[in-house]
């Protein structure tokens, strides 16, 4: 215990009480806690038990029995003692006299931690059943005598044990001389050790797997023991209050992801703490790593002019709080006083706007959050710029599919103070952003506005689809297979105008390459357009996998691959165009490509050029090499050749998730005979589709396959606005897609970007009628009849499109069939509202409309008197009226909304 305090307050783990050490008047004193169940309200029945002349330094209470606990005292020995029953303490004597500083409990076994001293060890492991079997039991004439044989190990040679706590039954975790180890006292040997340049000297306090430390300096860290690598939190000054000065910390406290400190000056700093996992993207072959974050803080103010500064505290659960959190503190004052402070008040409800605004609804008021508006300009959203974060960004990791994910650093982990910053990193933040600089249904912009690299080939192989498609270059008779996959090419697609069933949508990717006649010869027209005779090792059903290669950019022949090579070597991608030269047969380009790299590279080269002198023997050692070198490099292209020359099987290139999928269907759609390609491509596709995976748009087209991979990416990301913008190009809209994009207009117009959404319903149109899907757009309103309340729209479509409605008489020539006037309602032929002014129906014009100003025929109809006027007489009106022109009628049609604007 810390010599600035003379209170200590623990709760007892096992039920609602409390225990109070007084260290100056020498006391221990117990609690019980009673709380109102309808107020929740805190009150306590003082004394239910008290021991005195303790002269204890440090307490801990018993997990297992109810009144049991442990206090050490300034010569170092530590007593066992029962407060409810009249039984004497029974001491636990260590060698040599010396203060105990900090001791802690764990089932049946107990820890106490020392001061230095010479030729002795500073942390002593008790078994309190060997020490006594009940202590309660023990007669009073040997309740006194020292206990030696219960110790059974000691650990810290000639250091002093500044805090400790167990993690579990047979690991404690000591903090002593800038160091923090886990020692296992079945083993007798520490198992790790984490050196510091601040001592851990104040407490040390374990909840589950986290554990919290606190230093001299004020400073805090939260640990994982699963990861004791470094800190997983880390609070400088964490004890520093308003005006920047830090105080020693005295007290520490943490219970179910919930820290709180107490600093000498008795201020109490609380932090909630949640943890999260690694995302699902990053390779399955990494472990997931463990991230803690801040979620909310709360401070209880000290007064430091008064005498009633509080000098110790511990947790009480609420019964507000479901999940058992903390959120109350139980505190101890100099003057003796106790009382309760609520740290975290339960949110009621919160709601948040399209804008990323939230309100949260407390006890007592509201609190809201606003983001303050940014220019919308492409850095300003790019998070990956934004400033205090190289330190808590996570690693970049690499997907499926070979491209280079940067994680996200949750906003939380930077301190919930900068509310702002994390509700402008959301995601319906830079959806809006992105709106608002052009990001809508031009594929080649948004490549360019992409930041990205899965989203650009997205874009990319959008772009190149909607141009093959203009041109017709991927056309043959009813077929048009510009949006189309890997899948689709080399599975089979059905017609334009054949409609094949569900049932064979579903399974067609299962049967193998298709047999369709028609199809194939589709295929074969498009690709005897190509000029290029496209490489391919395997002659079966060449065709198709020279389209596939197509539609995935390798349409090139050989005589153009070292042109290819040369541009990659320009941008000094040297590994990239060794592995091309290599995915080609040319092992002897390979060679050329790696001795222009580094010195690394040309070694590499050496190794490849001992392959071609060695392949035609099959050395052994050569190929032991090289399949080392597949194991251990990190570069994905360089593994790809060696795992090649390694034993002359493209399997293991294929199996190598980091590699580029493009690179990895090139390589398949050449080499593999047709069974291992359909298995593959299986396969493949659905990993990326689980994924998510931009990629996966090579292999399975802009189909509904395309549609369970966006459904993944939204769920995991959220951005509906890239899923309606991509889902908008395809031909057979589903319903996901038809919600995606529902949701992305109405978030346009809540943000109020009416030009955005407008322009992105006009862009989408006209792609919809170059697919052949005339897309109707529904009435934004109707207008009903006062007597049936039905819509007063004629159906009869050789009066709709005219410029005015044709009059019909009543009174047709015989033989005619009964045609309903226009100024009637078509439904039960009641007349129609008449201006109030020139008493004309509704759908005539009135006779002064000029074309000058053709909205003055419009009829507006006041929503609450339910007269109306053409839009001119009711501006005429009103510029010198206020109410309605109706004799009899007061309504002030004018002040209503949407009827009259002046």
């Amino acid at each position: 215990m810390d010599d600035r305090r003379s209170f200590f307050l623990r709760k007892n783990p096992l039920n609602a009480e409390f225990v109070i050490l007084d260290t100056k008047g020498k006391e221990v004193t117990l609690y019980k806690i009673v709380q109102n169940e309808y107020t929740h309200d805190v009150y306590f029945e003082e004394e239910l038990a008290k021991r005195v002349e303790v002269g204890a330094t440090c307490l801990a209470w018993s997990p297992l029995t109810v009144d049991l606990i442990a206090y050490g005292t300034r010569s170092g020995t530590a007593y066992l003692q029962r407060l409810v029953e009249r039984e004497s303490s029974i001491p636990l004597d260590v060698k040599h006299q010396r203060p105990c500083t900090t001791i802690s409990f764990s089932q049946n076994f107990l820890a106490t931690g020392l001061d230095k001293v010479r030729n002795d060890y500073s942390l002593v492991i008790w078994d309190i059943e060997r020490t006594t079997s009940n202590p309660s039991s023990r007669p009073e004439s040997s309740s006194r005598e020292s206990v030696h044989h219960g110790q059974i190990v000691q650990f810290a040679y000639a250091e002093t044990i500044c805090s400790l706590g167990f993690l579990d039954t047979n690991e404690v975790v000591a903090g002593a001389s800038k160091a923090l180890r886990i020692y296992d006292f079945r083993g007798k040997v520490f198992l790790n050790t984490w050196l510091t340049n601040r001592t851990p000297r104040t407490s040390l306090e374990v909840s589950g797997n986290f554990f919290a430390s606190s230093s001299d300096d004020g400073s805090v860290a939260v640990w994982d023991r699963r990861s004791f690598r470094e800190p997983v939190l880390q609070f400088n000054k964490a004890s520093a209050e308003e005006h920047g000065r830090t105080f020693p910390i005295l007290d520490l406290r943490i219970e179910n992801g919930t820290l709180a400190i107490l600093n000498s000056n008795g201020m109490i700093k609380a932090w909630e703490i949640i943890e999260e996992k690694s995302s699902k993207v990053y390779r399955v072959e990494e472990r997931s790593e463990t991230l803690a974050q801040v979620w909310r803080t709360a401070d209880v103010p000290s007064n430091s002019e008064g005498m009633d500064r509080i000098r110790s505290f511990d947790w009480i659960l609420d019964s507000e709080f479901p999940d058992k959190k903390p959120n109350k503190i139980l505190t101890i004052h100099d003057n003796s006083s106790i009382q309760t402070e609520v740290i975290f008040k339960p949110l009621r409800s919160f709601s948040v706007n399209p804008y990323n605004s939230i309100t949260i609804s407390r006890q007592e008021n509201l609190v809201s959050f606003k983001v303050t508006p940014r220019n919308p300009n492409l850095d300003e959203w790019d998070i990956d710029s934004s400033e205090d974060e190289d330190a808590l960004k996570p690693q970049k990791r690499t997907r499926p599919g070979g491209s280079c994910i940067s994680p996200t650093p949750n906003a939380a982990i930077q301190g919930i103070n900068k509310t702002n910053g994390i509700l402008d990193r959301d995601v319906s933040s830079r959806m809006k952003r992105k709106a608002e600089i052009g990001y809508s249904m031009d594929p080649s912009k948004n490549m360019d506005l992409s930041i990205d690299q899965p989203e650009r080939d997205l874009w990319m192989w959008l772009s190149l689809a909607q141009l093959r498609s203009q041109n017709g270059s991927l056309k043959s008779g009813q077929f048009n297979l510009s949006f189309q996959g890997v899948w689709g090419i080399w599975f089979g697609v059905s017609g334009a105008n054949s409609r094949p069933s569900s049932t064979r949508d579903q399974m067609r990717y299962t049967n193998g390459p298709t047999n369709d006649n028609a199809y194939l010869q589709a295929v074969t027209d498009i690709v005897h357009r190509y000029p290029n005779r496209i490489f391919c090792a395997v002659p079966s059903r060449i065709e198709q996998r020279q389209l596939s290669l197509i539609l995935c950019g390798w349409d090139f022949a050989l005589p153009e691959l070292e042109e290819k090579l040369q541009a990659i070597e320009s941008r000094k991608e040297y590994e990239k165009a060794a592995a091309w030269a290599c995915f080609h047969g040319d092992i002897d380009r390979c060679i050329r490509s790696l001795s222009q790299g580094t010195d690394k590279l040309k070694l590499m080269s050496t190794a490849v050029a001992g392959h071609l002198n060695t392949k035609t023997n099959k050395n052994p050692i050569w190929r032991d090499l090289c399949r080392k070198l597949s194991n251990e490099l990190e570069e994905p292209y360089l593994r790809a050749i060696y795992a090649f020359i390694a034993n002359g099987e493209w399997r293991d290139v294929l199996d190598d998730a980091a590699l580029p999928l493009r690179d990895r269907l090139g390589i398949a759609l050449r080499f593999l005979d047709d069974e291992d390609l359909s298995n593959y491509l299986l396969t493949l596709g659905k990993e990326v589709i689980t994924s998510g995976d931009f990629e996966g748009v090579y292999i399975t087209g802009l189909t509904p396959e395309f549609g369970d991979l966006l459904q993944i990416y939204v769920d995991r990301t959220g951005d509906v606005q890239t899923a309606a913008l991509v889902c908008s190009f395809a031909k057979k809209l589903d319903d996901r897609f038809n919600i995606w994009i529902e949701s992305y207009r109405e978030l346009l117009n809540s943000w109020r970007l009416f030009y955005q959404r407008s322009k992105f319903d006009i862009e989408r149109g006209k792609i919809s009628r170059m697919n052949g899907n005339f897309m109707k757009t529904e009435r934004g309103f109707v207008v009903r009849c006062n007597h049936c309340d039905q819509s007063i729209t004629h159906i009869d479509d050789n009066i709709r499109g005219k410029r005015f409605p044709q009059m019909y008489s009543r009174n047709g020539i015989s033989g005619l069939q009964h045609i309903n006037k226009s100024t009637h309602c078509p439904n039960c032929n009641k007349p129609l509202p008449r201006c109030a002014l020139c008493l004309l129906p509704l759908g005539v014009p009135p006779i002064e409309t000029t074309e000058e100003f053709p909205a003055e025929k419009s009829f507006n109809i006041c929503l609450g008197c339910s007269h109306g006027m053409h839009a001119g007489h009711s501006r005429a009106w009103f510029e010198k009226h206020e109410t309605c022109a109706v004799p009899d009628c007061d309504c002030r049609c004018s002040r209503r909304d949407g009827f009259y604007v002046r």
